[in-house]
C-alpha cells in the first residue's frame, strides 16, 4: 500500500502529524491525552511506511519488501486500539467508574490487554497474506478465503473504534446546548461514517473477489490507496492541538488562569499579610487550581474583615476619583474600603457600630475589586500627598503600588 499523494503535499502533512504527536507527548500527560497521542504516533508510522521513498529505503534491507503493507496495516490497527482506550475513558470518567464494567477500563492492566489482543490480530495478517506474497501477488490478485479473513481481521478494530466514537459524539451532540458545538459533532459523525464506509467496503470487496465477481466497484476498491488517510488524520491532529495550545499558554503564563493569578496577586498579598490564618501553605502547581485557591482565600479573608468593612463598601474617607475611569470607580471605592478594614483589623480598632452586610459582600465582584486594588494605592497616595501639602500630615497607603 503506497501513498499516491504528491511529496509536496504528503511530507508537510506527515511533519505536522509527527510534530503534534511529539509535542503532545512532551506536555500532555493525562491518561486520555496519552492514548490520543499514541493514536497519532501509530498513524504517523502508517504515513511514513506508505511513503514510496521510505519504502524504497526499507526494501533494500528486507528479504520480502511486501511485508511493509502488513506492517502498515498492523500500525493502523494499533491506532484503533488506542482509540478504543480513549473512548473507554471518555465514556466512563474515573470519578464515576467505581464498579462494574466501567471501572475495568480504569485499571492499569486493561489497555495493555487491548493492545495485546489487537497486536495478535495484526500479527495474524502476516500468515494470512503469506500465500499471496509467495506467489508474488497482492492479496486482491491472489484472492482465496485468506483475503476475506485478512480484511475482516484488519477492519475489525477500526470498525469497533469508530463506532464507539460515533456513539459518543451523537450522545455529546444531544447534550450540548451550543449550536456551534452541535455542528462540530455532526461533522465529526460524518467523518466517522466515511471511515466506517471505508472499512466495511474492504470486507465487501473481499467477498466479491472471493466469489470471482470483478466489476467497477471491486476495481475501484482494490486500486484505492486510501488517498484520504493522511489528510484526514492530519486534520484530526490539528484538532488535537487545542489542549496542547492551552497547556503551552499555561506554561508561558498566557492562559486565562495565569492572567487571573496575576490580577489577584497584589490583593491576595495584602490580604494574606493581614489575615495569614486563612492561607494554606501548600500551593497548587496548576494555574487554574492556584487561581481558585486564591479566590477562596480572598473571600475567606473578606468574611473575617466584615465587621470592619463600612456599609455598602463605601470608605469613610473617600478621595477624589475624578481622574479614575468611571468603570473602575466602583472597584477602587471597594478596594479603599477593604484597605480601611485591614488597617482597623491590624491596629485593633473596635469595629464601627454599623458595618457591611452579607449582601454587600455578595454583590462584590472579585475581578472588579482586583482591578480597583491596583489603582487604589495610587489614589490613596495622591490624596495623602495633597493632605500632607495642605495640612502638614497624611496617612500612608496600606500597600505599595502594583503594576
Amino acid at each position: 500500500m503506497t501513498s499516491t499523494l504528491p511529496a509536496a503535499i504528503e511530507w508537510p502533512m506527515m511533519i505536522i502529524l509527527l510534530t503534534v504527536a511529539l509535542l503532545r507527548a512532551l506536555f500532555l500527560h493525562s491518561r486520555l491525552d496519552q492514548r490520543l497521542t499514541t493514536m497519532l504516533v501509530f498513524w504517523g508510522f502508517c504515513a511514513l511506511l506508505r511513503d514510496p521513498h521510505i519504502q524504497d529505503q526499507l526494501a533494500q534491507h528486507l528479504v520480502d519488501p511486501s511485508v511493509i503493507r502488513q506492517t502498515t496495516h498492523m500500525f493502523a490497527m494499533l491506532a484503533s486500539a488506542a482509540i478504543i482506550g480513549a473512548c473507554a475513558l471518555w465514556a466512563a470518567p474515573a470519578e464515576r467508574s467505581t464498579t462494574g464494567l466501567a471501572a475495568a477500563w480504569h485499571r492499569p492492566e486493561t489497555q495493555p490487554i487491548v493492545y495485546t489482543v489487537v497486536l495478535t490480530m495484526g500479527l495474524a495478517l502476516f500468515p494470512l497474506s503469506a500465500p499471496a506474497r509467495a506467489a508474488g501477488q497482492t492479496l486482491e490478485q491472489h484472492g482465496g478465503w485468506q483475503l476475506i479473513a485478512y480484511m475482516v481481521v484488519y477492519a475489525a478494530p477500526t470498525i469497533v473504534a469508530i463506532s464507539a466514537v460515533a456513539v459518543l459524539l451523537i450522545e455529546a451532540a444531544r447534550q450540548t446546548k451550543s449550536a456551534l458545538a452541535a455542528v462540530g459533532f455532526a461533522l465529526a459523525v460524518v467523518a466517522c461514517a466515511i471511515s466506517l464506509l471505508d472499512s466495511t467496503t474492504r470486507i465487501i470487496n473481499a467477498c466479491f473477489l472471493y466469489g470471482g465477481h470483478r466489476n467497477a466497484f471491486t476495481i475501484w476498491r482494490s486500486e484505492s490507496n486510501d488517498v484520504l488517510f493522511l489528510p484526514e488524520v492530519t486534520l484530526i491532529a490539528l484538532v488535537l492541538t487545542g489542549p496542547l495550545v492551552n497547556r503551552l499558554a499555561e506554561r508561558m503564563g498566557l492562559d486565562k488562569s495565569s492572567r487571573q493569578v496575576r490580577r489577584l496577586t497584589p490583593m491576595w498579598n495584602d490580604l494574606s499579610g493581614a489575615v495569614p490564618t486563612v492561607i494554606l501553605q501548600q500551593r497548587p502547581d496548576r494555574a487554574d487550581e492556584l487561581a481558585q485557591r486564591m479566590s477562596i482565600e480572598i473571600w475567606d479573608t473578606l468574611i473575617r474583615l466584615r465587621d470592619y468593612l463600612p456599609p455598602r463598601l463605601i470608605p469613610r474617607r473617600t478621595p477624589d476619583l475624578s481622574h479614575i475611569r468611571e468603570r473602575d470607580r466602583v472597584g477602587v471605592t471597594a478596594a479603599l474600603a477593604v484597605q480601611e478594614a485591614i488597617e482597623g483589623y491590624r491596629t485593633g480598632t473596635p469595629p464601627e457600630s454599623s458595618s457591611a452586610t452579607p449582601s454587600d459582600l455578595n454583590h462584590l465582584d472579585l475581578e472588579e475589586l482586583a482591578r480597583g486594588w491596583v489603582l487604589a494605592p495610587h489614589t490613596l497616595r495622591t490624596e495623602t500627598e495633597e493632605q500632607t501639602t495642605t495640612e502638614g500630615h497624611g496617612r500612608p497607603g496600606l500597600s505599595t503600588p502594583h503594576g
